[in-house]
């Protein structure tokens, strides 16, 4: 199967069932990888090691990030409340994009974009990039804190969260 199908190679990062890491050696009998996310919910090297068995490929999928390029589309959501300025805060989060993604899509050739729906108490506007792989939650991070700090000096955009609000109303 390694070699002749050839599904990832040293560098790559992989998922081979429930196991996320990035390939440092392949030998006859195993693959071995730095672990990447397990338990920590982040797209970060972990630093525990993992010796996957050869025969595990023909028993488990093969996903591999990295085999045609670097580049993975990644999403951020962030909920925004009915009564916000839903123009507003998509010029905000598009302009953060802009910002921390404009050297990304010189290499990738796709720009960010953005994509709107309804949830049940906000409105969820989503935001869409190509990444690398590796450097994903790095980039998320930093455009969710400028997102989120851009917002909270804005008055007429809020971010939505569960929360119960009482409103007493006068009826006659």
């Amino acid at each position: 199967m390694m070699t002749v199908k050839r599904p990832f190679s040293i560098g790559d990062r992989i998922i081979i069932g429930d196991v996320r890491g990035d390939v440092y050696d392949i030998t006859l009998t195993h693959i071995y990888l730095d672990e990447v996310g397990a338990g920590i919910s982040s797209g970060e090297v972990t630093g525990r090691n993992i010796m996957v068995p050869n025969y595990l490929f023909f028993e488990q999928n093969i996903i591999n990030y990295t085999l045609n390029h670097d580049f993975v589309l990644s999403s951020l959501d962030v909920s925004i409340t009915y009564e916000s300025d839903l123009d507003k805060a998509i010029e905000i989060i598009e302009s953060v994009a802009n910002k921390h993604l404009s050297e990304l899509k010189e290499k990738h050739k796709e720009a960010p974009y953005t994509r709107i729906s309804m949830a049940e108490s906000s409105m969820i506007v989503s935001l869409k990039f190509y990444v690398p792989a590796r450097q994903m939650m790095e980039l998320k991070s930093k455009v969710t804190k400028e997102i989120y700090d851009l917002i909270k000096k804005e008055k007429k955009v809020e971010i939505a969260y569960p929360h119960t609000e009482v409103i007493f109303r006068n009826k006659k």
